[in-house]
């Protein structure tokens, strides 16, 4: 492969992740490559990507990858449709227990979190991140909660397989209490 080509593909990397657009003098400064090597990768972008739902424009001095007008639309669309959706702790907490424990009952994650979770229940519901399961074998028949395909999309899971190990976070966790508190030590 030859040195624009590999230039060329980390540029578009870069212009891909990037919130704001970039002057050249920028992509030169982040990647080492030469002004004029960034210049000659950004025209190619900018030809490559011309007849595309996504092209490279120089916007403001710098270059950018945007969506092309024609899309708009669709975009507007997409926006409507993929709403952000906005975790807050209590929800996190209860998700995080569905999804390491499901099938499980509303009980058991009263239990766990010490508090009423019928609300954030009814609110992961709606925003169908979790769904019914079934009932359990118990007295009262309680039911069961577990997790949706659309958990899994919202955190970019393939499967459940893929959550973390809970002894790794706990590790993780544990780790940076105590760097917490030899950092409020040494102060």
């Amino acid at each position: 492969m030859s040195d624009e080509f590999v230039a060329k593909k980390i540029i578009e990397g870069i212009l891909f992740l990037s919130p704001a657009p970039l002057a050249i003098k920028d992509i030169s400064s982040m990647t080492g490559f030469k002004p004029s090597l960034v210049s000659y990768c950004l025209k190619e972008l900018v030809d490559d990507y011309e007849t595309r739902g996504i092209q490279v424009k120089a916007v403001a001095g710098a270059f950018q990858m945007t969506t092309s007008h024609e899309i708009a639309p669709y975009i507007e669309k997409l926006a409507a449709f993929t709403k952000g959706v906005s975790l807050s702790p209590a929800l996190l907490e209860t998700l995080s227990i569905i999804a390491y424990k499901q099938p499980v009952t509303r009980g058991e994650i009263e239990k766990i979190r010490g508090v009423n979770v019928d609300g954030v229940i009814n609110k992961l519901l709606d925003m169908k991140l979790i769904c019914i399961l079934g009932r359990a074998d118990l007295p009262g028949k309680p039911v069961l909660f577990g997790t949706t395909k659309d958990f899994l999309r919202l955190f970019g899971l393939e499967s459940l397989r893929e959550l973390p190990d809970p002894e790794k976070i706990e590790s993780i966790s544990n780790e940076s209490g105590e760097s917490d508190k030899s950092d409020t030590q040494q102060e």
